[in-house]
Parts: C-alpha cells; structure tokens; sequence
C-alpha cells in the first residue's frame, strides 16, 4: 500500500490509496478479465460453478491435472507435459486440497484413507489469522472523498492500523463485519446468510447512521491451524484459529496480541476520538472541546445508531448480539467517561477495555501461512515439496502476516507466478522421423535430379541409333559380334559366356538377304562326318506322371508323357506338332527346364553332361533345369513387355542381366542394333518405338503389330546368344504370310547361329513345313515320330503302308494320323525314332564338340552373382526399368495416384478446416483435440485405403516376374526390392505433398514444435504408413490369385486394422478382447504417432494417456514398429515373389 497526505501529527492519520492504482478504483480481480485485450487473448478459460476435488498426479508424483466438480457431474482437467499445476484457494482451502491430494501430515491421510503422496506435516500448520474489531460511530453527514473507493482514511502505527469506512460501504459493513457484534458461539454461517439476504433483498441496514471503523493487528504472533474433517471434498475444513474462547485459557502469545489489542483500542479509538476532529467531520458541530458532556447532536445520532442495532438484533433470529450492542436504559454520554461508539469503551478501565476487545474480537478474513514457504513450498519458486509441477500462488505461502492490505500481496505472488509460465516452452522433439523424412525427401529430390539430367542429356546431346552418332564405329551385322564372341570364352565375374564355338560365319551382301533381312545365299556347312550335325541335346524313355490324392481316396497316378525319346542338333530346327491334349508343351517344358510339377523320369544328355531322372519326386530335375537354362533362350506362347517399353530397351535390358556391364560405352548399342536389324525390324526405326499394348487400368499405347511384336521377342533372346532355343507356338496369332516369314527367319538364324531350336507349332502351311529339319509327333502323350523330316517315307510306309501324301497338306495328314490313335498297341504301331540317340553321346566328339563340353556350367552358378558390383548393376537395371515404365512413362499410374492424394488432401484440408488451430499458445483443449484426432484418423484412411488402387498395377508386374523369372535372368529378390524402393519414393513425393496441402488446411501444427520439425514429423508419419499400407497390397497381390480376392482379403485387414486403432474407440473403452488385439493392427500405430505429434507438449496432452494412446509413448517407437511391420510383410512379399512362376 502507498500512504500520503498527513492529515494530523496525534498519529499517523494517510489517505490510503485504491488497491488497483492502474485503474484508480477498487474492483474485484475479474474486472481483468472483463478487459477486451485480455478476453481476446484466449488464454483463461473459466469454469463457472466448478470446485477442485483433488490434484492428479502421475506415477512419478508429478501433478498432471485436477478432478473437477460442476453440475454437469465429476471431471478431470489434464496439463500439458511439462506444464503446471497452481492452488490459488486460500489458507483454508488450499491446504484442504492438498491433504485431499495425499499431501499432509501422515496421520491426518491415514485417518481418512487418502492415498499418500508425500507426507509432510507442516501442511495446515502456522495459520496467520489477523484480528480486527469493529467498532461503530455515529455519524450525521459523509466524509470527503470519493464515493467509489472503500477504504477512505487510515491510521497506521508499529502495530496496529485503523480506518474507516466510506458511507457507500456502511451497509457492507453490517454483514461483512456484523457478526463481530455477535457472541462468539453464534458467529455462524447462518447468522451471516441471514444478515446478507436482510440486506440484499430488504436493504436493512443502508439507512443507518453508522460509520464503521475498524482497528486491527499488524505483527500477530498466535499461529493456528487447518486440517481436514472428511474426506469429502465437500466438507469444509476444521480450522482453529489459534485462540481461545475462555480469557483464562490463552497462551502466551494470545496474550501479547490481546494487549496490542488493547493498546490499539485505546491509542486509535479511545484517544483519537477525543483529540481529533473527525467527529466534527462526521457532522458534530463545530467548536467541539470533545470534554464533558455528548453535544445534544452526537448524542441523538449515538441514541439513533444504538437503536438501529437493536433493531438488527430484533430481526435476525439466527444471530445473538453482545449486551455491549444492544440498547440500555441508561448508557454514557460522557466524554470524561467513555467514548461515543459502540461498543463504549471507559476512559480509564483498561481492563474493562480488554474484556469488550476480547468479546468482539473477530477475523480480519486475510487468512494466510498454511503452506509455509521453505515447510510446504520451496522458497525460490513456491512449488510444493515432494512432488513436481505443483505450485501455490495465494497467501498461504507467507511465513509472516501481512501487513495492510494483502490483496496487493497475493496479486504480486500471481503475477510472478504467471511471468514464469508466460509461454509453453519449446518441446525437445523427436530427431528420428525428422532424419527420416528429410533422407527420404533428399533421395527422391535427388533422384528426380539425376532424371532430369539423363532426360537432357539423352534428348539433347545425343539421339540414340543415330547412324550419324554411330560413324565412328564399324557397322556390325548381329552375326559378325556372334561369331566374334562365339570363338572366345569370356569369364564375367566368376560367370562363363557362353558364345558359337567351332565355326566362323561370313557376313554376306545385303542384295542377297530376303525379306527378312537374313542372308540364305549361303550357309556354311558344319555337319559331322556322316551328314549329320552335332546333337546339343538328347533325351530317351522321358515320361510324366501327375499323382492327385482324392479326400477319402487312394491315391491315383495320371501319365501324361510316355516314354519319350529325341534329340536336338545345332543348326537345325525340330518342330513338336500333335494334336490338342498330345502334352506337346509337357514335353517342350521338361526340356527346356521349366517343368515344375509332375514326376519326371528318363534319361537326358546335355552338352555331353548326362543326367537320370527317377520319376520319384524333383529328384535331379533342378540339376537339369539350372543346365539348360544356363544354355538356352526359351520364347512363351506369350510374350510380355511393358507397353511403355521400347524395342531397344527390352533387348539392352536382356543383355546387362546376362552380360552385366558392357565393358565399352558402344557396346549394348552395337549389340541392340545386331540384334533388331537380324529379326528384320530396321534399328534405325524400331529401337526408339515403343511396344505399346493395355496399360494397368485399360489404357492402350499404341505400338507395334503381332507379327513385330513376335519377332522382337526372339530378338530379346538372341542378345542372350543361346546354344538351344525353345519355342512355345512363335507363329499362334499371324497369318500365312507373317507366319512363314518368321519361320524363315528362326530358320537362318538356328543355321548361321548354330542354335538348336525346338518349336511348337499347329498345322504349319507346306512351306513352312518345308523349314523343319526334324520333327517330333505326339499323340496322347506317345511319341509316334522324332526323327528327320527326310525320314517321314519310312514312318508312312511302315505304318500305313503308303507313300507321303502329294494331293493334301502333309503337316494336317499327320495331325490326322495321330488323332486317329484312340490307343496304341506297341506291338501294330512302329514309332519311329532316331536310332542315333540311343548311341553314346562321345560320338558327338568327332564333330569337334569336345570344347563345348568345357564350357557347360551350373545354371545356378550363372545366377548366382558372386560379384556385389555386378549384383548391384542388376538391381540398378531392373530398378531404372520399372521407374521408366511404371511411374514416368505410366500417367494412369502416376497421374491417377497423384491426383488421388492431392484431391483426398483438398477435401480434407476442406472438411476439416482449421481445426487444429486455437488462440491459446499452449495448444488444443480437451474439445479441440478430439477433432484433431478425427482428422488424423481420416489421414490414416488415405495412407492405407489408397494403396489398394495400385492392385492392377501390381498384378500386371506379377505376370512380368512370372515370365522373366522363367528366364531365370534374376533372382526374384532383386524385383521386389525394387518395387518396394519405387514405392518409398513414390510414397515419399505423395506423403510430401499430402502433409504440404493437409498441415496448413487443417492447422495441424503443435506449437511446441518449430514449424519445419512438424512438418517434416508428419511427414515421416505419413510416409511409413503409406509404405506400409502399400507394402500390404503388394503382399495380397503376390500371394492371391485374383485381384477381387486380393482387395477383399485387403480391405478386410484394413478395416479391421482400423477398428483396432484406438480412433474410433479409445483404447482404455475397448472391451477385453479386441483390447488384446490392439498389437496387431498396424494402422494403431500410425495413428499413436501422428496423435503424439499433435498433442505432445500441449495442453491437451494428457489425452494421449487418458485414451491410452502412449503404447509406445514415443513417435520414434511407434515408427520403428511400422518399419518392423514393413520388413516382415515385405519378408512375406519375398516368399511370394519366390512362388510366383508359371506352372507348367
């Protein structure tokens, strides 16, 4: 308090100041509140009609909300992390709560069963309870000053103070102090209910001519208590104030207040009264010696002022006036004698004097010390001992009274108090998604860099197969390269390439070529001795068997191949023709190595490596299979590119998984241009074509013919430059014309490459038919001719007993023939077979075929890359191929999916408008945070409903991992990983641009965090469950069948991941077991986390652990879960991807 203008030297007599100087009024504390600055901020939020029942705290006795009671029911009210916990409730109330808290003396919180927090027995102790009295004096006009202020004049001295009321604050005095005219028994609650509602609705009382004076202690040593009378946050406190209601029983230190008492009584009333003038300023006349008798004037007003008291006592039953208010017979009216006030006080009776001081003794109100400082609270920071983020921030705290007016003194302690959480501070946030999103934004930022490096570099220093880019090379037909590498063997990291061995072809004038572009003018012989050319392959007594097993049946064995036998010469083209259901591509597949089910048996010779198959099982058939596909090309009925794809691709695709890294810049283009302008489509122009064909979603690209499409695939195969060809139906699909032409060129190609080739193939034209150097007839699994085509007379003569057919199509006679065969007698029908095969295979020696007996090596060992760079230059091929085909050349793919989550990110942005925006700093309220929680739910949606549209997409490229693992050009490993880096980096971009759209739209940003953190935090989220969702389609779709039971098995999963996330239904309000079932969903993760990174550090916080959403507590956990989850689907992914082949 400030004091000025003296008034008088007989003691210290000021005007005291307003309590709220800024705005020169008295006004309650709310006033603040009513301000327009201060509403508009947004920070305070009132509860009306709410009282404290307890103080939350945690595990680790940190205060983490309050248990609230209002009429809507009980609630409790959670704090940030990190935030604070302030009692403001009064030396009763504060120290109550904190008991109730389980904060105070041990046998007071065992004796009504409260949970122990931490004991301390100082809680309640050294109440400072200041006495007043009051004390009446007749007044017949106002005071000066103004008529707004309460407090008017103050006198001040060591010990003591004493002041006046204003007249506006008469009739408040009667209640506020009213009942210190009453015996101390009934000082009751209802004797002030009853003197305040007398006053509020009957205005008894404003009328009186009573001004109030009060007089009260400054330095009180009497120290009382507070403790608790239930456990009932209801109940009131027991408080003692420290003194007694019998004069005999005071200690000590009631006894030194009570003779301050005295001495205040008779220096501020007794002696000022009659050495003053303020009587006369309270309308006694003028001139007054305040000696002998009352003037007629204080007398008739101090008759009046007694009466009116009386009458006060007369109205309210619930309250019992001292004799020393009420009215007399006779009473003083002497200055010698008394003092004119009620009560009266004699002159010269000290005694007396103590006795009325010590009867009309009441409380000043200005409780204060219950949670002493340096006992209850820590002197520096007023945070209570024993626990963390609990302060008090009222008078409770004070360890001496407080003098004056104390109101000042609590204001200073809030304000201090809220200068130290003026802000929430800055959270430490979580560098792991940080890192995360900012590798996989650098990876795709850096790849879309080098993308567009390339892209400039290609479109504009260089167009490739240019014949003006290329004049500093030699032009080279696809024979000359075949045959240069034909008469070496190369060793390419521990993987032999095998080229033509034993002859040196001559390139030949173009003039002589066909349409074909082949050279047939001249084919050099490389026939053994005897005619006959070197066989690469033979087989004999080759039989299939399926077993199938019935429930409830034995066992049953179907043979689908009967003892097959033939062989395959380089040079010549074998042709396998029967009717349908003769297993002609049973018998194709086993020797091409493809066979995969059925129990193969019989004899097989490759290369001069003999091989025996026992029909029980796969037993030796891998052996077989890994040995001829490390020689041979084998060309599907069809084939499969990507529509994207061009011509030049397929076959530099096909050569660096074979050959790896060519070891010159022009080497693949060499071999890409040997290879188109061999199959008859001119280099110059087909190599920068694109395939075309149905896209993934149904969008054509328009491309090559049927007929080029077919030759394009032996081209891809020639760039393996294989020792045996097989063909499954290369001419199913063309015309007579298209058909003969490609058959031509298979033809020369087998003749100038020296391949063996063996082909399927329905009623080929006469013509055609003419190009067959052997040929193999099946019937029903039985082999009714494998022998030269030169040899068919003896086979029509000595079963039929007539010539070859001149007057029909011989190739449709013997598809007539041998569906005649309903069954076979061994003993009428003579098969013909090449007696040559059942010669020892050392015969081939003398053709020169010695060498090429060294040069065999183990499929598996041409597979396995025991190089990590040449391992790496595969994985980079095949990942470069599905970036160009699938998501930059692919725009229904790329164009559909970014659409999607920008269009999703809109509307969501949209419906959710700002909803995590709030005018506080310290983040949502409880309210505000369960829309932010809808809004991440509806983005976990996105992250994992979304994926399901690549479903086609991700068909599509199993039929490709079928084909091309057939191939056996990469291990299937390669592939996914490359699909699933394809998908991060495209998940990456999306997520990017979904968090770039949704986080200013939505106002999802946590204001403990910088901004960038929470973007990029996100972000991450974002990008991992996206990884997830779509690692979880592509699992589906290796390991179903279909695509419709692939989206019902995945959505299922989803929407069940869903249910179990916790964002529909808080965990803590699930049911038992799908509580327990909580773990598995994938999707509670992703929500946990983006729910941690709203709400961690604000405000709302304790939502997280209300709804149970801390398991595990941390962003960083619950990502690292996800990616646990990511690894071990995409683990699954790789054991389907292992399946995924064609069944033959």
């Amino acid at each position: 308090s400030s004091w000025v203008e003296n008034v008088t030297s007989v003691t210290t007599i000021q005007r005291a100041r307003t309590l709220l100087p800024i705005t020169g009024t008295r006004q309650p504390a709310s006033d603040l509140f009513e301000d327009d600055l201060l509403r508009n901020d947004g920070n305070l939020t009132v509860f009306l009609l709410t009282k404290a029942k307890r103080v939350l705290f945690n595990d680790n006795k940190v205060a983490i909300g309050v248990e609230i009671n209002s009429p809507s029911g009980d609630a409790s009210i959670y704090i940030r992390n990190g935030g604070k916990v302030f009692l403001n409730t009064g030396a009763y109330e504060t120290p109550k709560l904190l008991m109730l808290s389980g904060i105070g003396p041990d046998n007071t919180l065992a004796k009504y069963g409260i949970p122990k927090v931490y004991g301390n027995n100082a809680v309640g102790q050294n109440l400072i309870d200041r006495k007043e009295a009051s004390i009446g004096i007749p007044t017949l006009k106002s005071l000066e000053g103004s008529d707004i202020g309460v407090l008017d004049y103050a006198a001040i001295s060591n010990d003591y103070w004493a002041s006046i009321a204003h007249t506006h604050a008469f009739a408040w005095g009667n209640v506020i102090q009213g009942c210190g005219v009453c015996d101390v028994k009934h000082r009751t609650p209802a004797c002030i209910e009853q003197m305040l509602g007398a006053l509020l609705f009957y205005g008894m009382g404003r009328d009186s001519n009573i001004a109030f004076y009060y007089v009260a202690q400054r330095r009180p040593l009497t120290r009382g208590n507070v403790t608790l009378a239930s456990a009932d946050f209801r109940d009131p406190p027991i408080v003692h104030d420290g003194w007694s209601m019998e004069y005999e029983e005071l200690t000590a230190s009631n006894k030194h207040d009570l003779d301050v008492f005295v001495d205040a009584v008779q220096d501020l009333v007794v002696d000022f009264l009659r050495n003053t003038t303020l009587i006369e300023r309270l309308g006694q006349s003028s001139g007054s010696t305040n000696e002998g008798p009352f003037l007629g004037e204080l007398t008739e007003a101090y008759f009046d002022a007694r009466m009116a008291i009386a009458g006060l006592d007369d109205e309210l039953d619930q309250c019992t006036f001292l004799d020393y208010f009420k009215i007399a017979d006779t009473f003083c009216t002497n200055w010698d004698e008394c003092t004119p006030s009620i009560p009266s006080f004699p002159r010269n009776d000290r005694r007396k004097v103590r006795d009325i001081v010590f009867k009309t003794l009441a409380s000043s109100q200005h409780m204060a010390g219950t949670c002493k400082a340096g006992a209850v609270v820590d002197k520096g920071t007023l945070s209570v001992m024993g626990v963390q983020g609990l302060y008090i921030g009222d008078l409770s705290v004070v360890t001496e009274p407080v003098d004056t007016h104390p109101m000042m003194t609590a204001m200073a302690l809030g304000l201090l108090l809220g200068e130290s959480t003026d802000r929430v501070p800055s959270a430490d946030f979580e560098a792991t998604p940080v890192i995360m999103a900012l590798l996989g934004i650098a990876t795709v930022a850096g790849l879309f860099f080098l993308w567009a490096c390339t892209w400039i570099r290609q479109s504009i220093i260089s167009q490739p197969f240019r014949h003006e880019d290329m004049e500093h090379v030699e032009p080279q037909s696809f024979f000359d390269i075949f045959a240069q590498n034909g008469s070496q063997q190369r060793k390419v990291d521990g993987a032999i390439e095998l080229g033509n061995v034993g002859t040196e072809l001559t390139p030949q004038p173009a003039d002589n070529s066909d349409g074909a572009g082949i050279d047939v003018s001249s084919q050099q012989d490389t026939s053994m001795p005897g005619g006959k050319r070197p066989r690469l392959m033979k087989w004999s007594n080759v039989s299939c068997v399926y077993h199938t097993k019935t429930p409830g049946k034995s066992k049953k064995s179907i043979t689908t191949l009967f003892n097959n036998s033939g062989c395959m010469r380089e040079g010549e083209v074998t042709a396998i023709m029967g009717p349908s259901g003769a297993a002609k591509s049973t018998l194709l597949d086993i020797l091409a190595g493809r066979k995969s089910v059925g129990a193969i048996s019989g004899t097989f010779s490759v290369l001069g490596r003999s091989f025996s198959m026992s029909g029980r099982g796969r037993d030796g058939l891998d052996d077989l299979g890994n040995s001829i596909q490390g020689v041979s090309a084998y060309i599907p009925q069809q084939e499969y590119f990507y529509p994207t794809q061009t011509c030049g691709e397929v076959i530099r695709f096909t050569a660096n998984m074979k050959f790896g890294k060519a070891n010159q810049k022009e080497e693949r283009t060499i071999l890409v241009r040997a290879c188109l302008d061999a199959v008859g489509l001119e280099s110059e122009a087909y190599a920068s074509r694109k395939i075309g064909g149905e896209l993934a979603g149904g969008v054509m690209v328009r491309g090559l013919s049927g007929g080029e499409r077919k030759r394009l695939a032996l081209a891809s195969v020639l760039a393996l430059k294989p020792k045996m060809l097989f063909i499954d139906e290369l001419t199913s699909g063309l015309d007579s014309e298209n058909a003969f032409v490609t058959m031509k060129l298979l033809k020369d190609l087998s003749v100038k490459m020296h391949v063996a080739t063996l082909i399927i193939i329905h009623q080929p034209s006469p013509d055609t038919f003419a190009l067959f150097d052997s040929l193999i007839l099946l019937s029903k699994g039985r082999c009714l001719f494998s022998d030269s085509c030169s040899n068919l007379a003896t086979f029509y003569r000595s079963n039929y007993d007539e010539s070859i057919p001149t007057n029909t199509i011989l190739a449709d006679d013997l598809i007539v023939k041998a569906s005649a065969y309903e069954s076979f007698d061994d003993n009428a029908m003579r098969m013909t077979v090449d007696p040559s095969i059942t010669e020892d295979f050392i015969e081939a020696e003398e053709g020169g075929l010695s060498s090429i007996t060294s040069l065999i090596v183990d499929g598996n060992d041409s597979l396995n890359f025991t190089s990590i760079s040449r391992a790496f230059f595969k994985l980079f091929v095949i990942f470069h191929r599905n970036l160009v085909n699938q998501y930059i050349r692919n725009i229904t793919n790329v164009g559909a999916r970014l659409a999607s989550y920008s269009g999703l990110s809109l509307i969501i942005g949209a419906v959710f408008w700002k909803v995590g925006i709030t005018d506080s700093d310290r983040g949502l309220t409880f309210e505000e945070s369960n829309i932010v929680l809808r809004t991440n739910l509806y983005l976990m949606n996105v992250s994992y409903l979304l994926p399901f549209s690549t479903i086609p997409v991700f068909f599509a490229d199993k039929k490709f991992l079928a084909a091309e693992s057939a191939l056996g050009l990469y291990p299937t490993w390669m592939y996914g990983m490359s699909q699933v880096f394809l998908e991060f980096l495209f998940l990456t971009l999306m997520s990017t641009i979904e968090a770039a759209i949704v986080i200013p739209m939505c106002g999802l940003y946590n204001p403990t965090m910088p901004a960038a953190v929470n973007f990029l935090t996100t972000a991450a989220i974002l990008i991992v469950s996206g990884l997830v969702g779509s690692t979880m389609v592509f699992c589906c779709s290796i390991w179903l069948p279909t695509q419709d039971l692939a989206f019902l098995t995945g959505s299922t999963v989803v929407t069940i991941s869903l249910s179990l996330s916790g964002g529909f239904l808080p965990f803590t309000e699930m049911p038992d077991l799908p509580h327990t079932f909580q773990w598995i969903s994938p999707i509670k993760y992703s929500f946990q986390a983006m729910t941690i990174a709203q709400l961690k550090g604000t405000s709302a916080e304790k939502v997280i652990d209300l709804a149970g959403y801390d398991t595990p507590a941390s962003i960083s956990d619950n990502m690292w879960i996800l990616y646990g989850i990511f690894f071990a689907l995409s683990f699954l992914t790789a054991l389907g991807m292992a399946r995924v082949k064609e069944v033959r």
